[in-house]
């Protein structure tokens, strides 16, 4: 059930071999919600069908005859964890790519010093690198700031190159559905990451940053892969290398 006046997920239920993942609504203008539901119907299921009504309160079963409403860009998705933002349809199914945002790799104009932030959420994790944002190419990291990698839930940051980077890691790992902010800072004698406003975690190592990448990535890395299963609210970026309390203040 949810509030479409006042923008709040009520009762969720299931039955037989049903089981509810999640369910979520968000407030769009002029008084227009996106709602979401997912769930598992058991792998014997053959045929899904969908039904919305209006209902007079939270687990009511009760339908509400006469009650107006305007329902706008439904779509099903079959055999995910999380909903995707809006697919075009028309009468078949469609499969399109992925969100992949990038810049000119010119928009980091210090290599030798700077601080990245970024908050976020991701959907889940999933067996494969998830990048927040990237500045790399397909064989050697550069500088990158990872949600999961592998399937480790941590949040980890690189910088250098191939096998001579330094690594980062948050050593705890976000939460799926929750925002979380996270600074990376780097210069040529030391470098820090903070997640969450936690302890900085940090190098004295030498690091070297190069832009032979073919883009930045926003969500994914330089070649528009290792996307996030997740959305990005800011990415912010300073040619400097920020203090570690600046990076605790930033991601509180």
């Amino acid at each position: 059930w949810f509030n479409i006046q006042t923008g709040v997920v009520g009762t969720s239920s299931a039955a037989g071999t049903g089981a509810v993942v999640a369910a979520r609504i968000k407030a769009y203008p002029s008084g227009w919600y996106r709602v979401e539901l997912v769930g598992s119907v058991g792998s014997a299921a053959t045929d899904i069908s969908v039904q919305l009504r209006s209902a007079s309160a939270d687990a009511s079963a009760v339908r509400v005859n006469g009650a107006t409403r305007f329902d706008w860009g439904a779509q099903f998705e079959n055999n995910v964890a999380f909903a995707s933002s809006y697919i075009p349809t028309t009468s078949a199914t469609v499969t399109r790519n992925a969100d992949v945002l990038t810049y000119p790799t010119s928009i980091i104009s210090n290599l030798s010093a700077g601080t990245v932030f970024s908050s976020s959420q991701k959907f889940g994790d999933s067996g494969a690198r998830q990048n927040i944002w990237s500045l790399n190419d397909t064989g050697n990291t550069r500088l990158n700031m990872k949600a999961s990698d592998t399937g480790v839930s941590r949040i980890v940051g690189i910088i250098g190159t191939g096998a001579a980077n330094t690594s980062l890691d948050s050593a705890t790992g976000s939460a799926t559905n929750t925002t979380f902010k996270v600074a990376l800072a780097y210069a040529t004698t030391d470098s820090a990451l903070v997640f969450n406003a936690s302890a900085p975690v940090t190098s004295a190592a030498a690091v070297s940053v190069t832009a032979a990448d073919p883009a930045f990535g926003v969500g994914c890395n330089g070649s528009g892969g290792s996307q996030l299963f997740g959305t990005i609210s800011s990415i912010r970026y300073w040619s400097s290398r920020l203090a570690d309390a600046q990076l605790v203040s930033l991601t509180a």
